[in-house]
């Protein structure tokens, strides 16, 4: 009498199709065109050949090959995207210091991070979350951080600077500086008007000669020929030495060699003060301004931390977290050390500089 071919079955050797076959009572050619996810078997069939590979843990031959139920096994989640306007601002912006902090919280976490444009969409079934700078991008069910910018209206989690307090900050260095002629970049943009405003305010009080110049969009100025006429009319109003405000380290980066190439020597005849520490751009410059750091690595770790604590708590509230700015470097000739800004310096670095909207 022929023995059932489940019963004469012995795991001790590795398993063959052909022992497959035997098993299901099909042909080798079917359990083929199973393991290949062809179409053109029947349920039935293809539900006893999927049976007979778990019975007999049957593997197919060949390096990474794998049976088609290991193939069905879940993909692992295990990335998150950090989203910005242009893939390039990932190197040569504030951006790169955003990323390399939240890089380095989520690599000790074993998540891998991608990095794309806004117009990439977001399709991988590996994506655990999402990083974006500047503004929500609505992803639906996947939770989401948004990084820097100004405060969001969706119900999402942000982590940013403290726009208010960079002015303050800035306003603080004009008043412990003896030069009385002040002016700024006065840019357009929502991101910059808030602390250009409260810069503006501050140093009117203190009884400075203050020269607000035409509004001007922040794209503008990455035409040198702008820059010169720019400086022109505020020299113009406004004799040197003066203090100025730059509320963006690029803009900053692009107006030293044209004041220079108009015998305006930096740290002689006008004293920058700079906004976001992009220190692999400033550092280039000779008589460097004085630096505000937004803190840009940190809003990143902060952020990515956020991201998983939002990924096993999603029904918690939308956390705002602005992180208190600081003053990084100061010119030792003119600003004093013993002023109430050291103070403020000590206190941005302790963990009450870190404040969460009501």
């Amino acid at each position: 009498m022929k023995k059932s071919p489940e019963k004469s079955c012995v795991l001790a050797h590795q398993a063959s199709i052909r022992d497959v076959a035997a098993l299901a009572e099909v042909s080798q050619a079917t359990v083929s065109m199973v393991l290949n996810n062809k179409e053109c078997i029947s349920p039935e069939a293809r539900h006893r050949v999927l049976d007979a590979v778990k019975k007999l843990q049957y593997r197919r031959r060949g390096v990474g090959r794998p049976s088609l139920y290991e193939t069905r096994r879940p993909t692992p989640r295990n990335r998150v995207v950090f989203q910005l306007p242009r893939i390039e601002d990932a190197i040569h912006t504030i951006y790169a210091k955003v990323l390399r902090g939240a890089e380095n919280v989520l690599r000790e976490h074993n998540l891998d991070l991608s990095v794309q444009s806004f117009e990439t969409p977001v399709y991988s079934r590996e994506i655990i979350g999402i990083l974006s700078v500047g503004k929500s991008r609505a992803h639906g069910q996947l939770p989401e951080v948004v990084l820097m910018g100004l405060p969001v209206r969706e119900q999402v989690d942000q982590i940013t600077y403290d726009n208010r307090e960079i002015g303050i900050i800035a306003a603080q260095c004009c008043q412990e500086h003896p030069i009385p002629r002040v002016s700024f970049f006065n840019f357009s943009e929502p991101i910059f008007e808030e602390r250009i405003e409260f810069f503006r305010i501050l140093v009117q009080k203190q009884g400075k000669e203050v020269y607000v110049p035409e509004r001007l969009s922040h794209a503008v100025l990455d035409d040198p020929e702008e820059m010169r006429r720019y400086f022109e009319d505020v020299f113009a109003h406004v004799k040197p030495p003066l203090l100025f405000f730059s509320p963006a380290d690029d803009s900053t980066l692009l107006a030293y060699p044209v004041l220079l190439s108009n015998n305006i020597l930096p740290g002689r005849d006008i004293h920058f003060i700079s906004c976001n520490n992009e220190s692999f751009r400033i550092n280039s410059l000779q008589n460097r301004p004085v630096i505000i750091d937004i803190r840009a690595e940190d809003i990143g770790r902060l952020g990515a931390l956020q991201l998983l604590h939002r990924i096993s708590a999603p029904d918690d509230l939308p956390l705002r977290i602005k992180m208190i700015p600081q003053l990084v470097r100061q010119p030792t000739s003119r600003i004093s050390q013993k002023s109430g800004m050291k103070r403020r310096c000590s206190e941005a670095t302790t963990s009450t500089s870190i404040k969460q909207d009501q």
